[in-house]
């Protein structure tokens, strides 16, 4: 296996690949996530799992990244998306308390704790 890239914290093409598989034995789930943030991604134009190909694309108008778009072509349908927006972590606890059965923080290294995680549990 590869070895990660520290640069490239976050593992989003991990959930692509987890989603999609499951999606296949349960067509009514939904990937409800929250991707955007203020800065530049980082992702490898090619997942170094070869889970995803691409990056998703950004509007140089709205500084949003077309999250839907590169989901689709890492085939996740469009019907089975849901894209939050950038939420403030108040608005974020109340969709994860009250819409989700499964919240994933994907990462490849952490600096110590994995503190988007321990606030989900509570």
């Amino acid at each position: 296996t590869p070895k990660p890239n520290r640069k490239v914290r976050k593992a989003q093409d991990i959930v692509v690949a987890a989603f999609r598989a499951f999606h296949k034995n349960h067509p009514e789930s939904i990937l409800l996530f929250a991707w955007h943030n203020p800065w530049p991604i980082r992702w490898l134009a090619d997942s170094p799992t070869g889970n995803t190909k691409g990056q998703p694309l950004r509007n140089e108008t709205t500084g949003r990244y077309d999250f839907p778009a590169f989901l689709e072509n890492n085939g996740v349908p469009r019907e089975a998306l849901w894209d939050l927006g950038h939420l403030s972590q108040e608005a974020l606890a109340s969709v994860l308390q009250s819409w989700v059965d499964v919240a994933l923080f994907p990462n490849r290294c952490e600096g110590g704790t994995n503190l988007v995680a321990m606030e989900a549990m509570a």
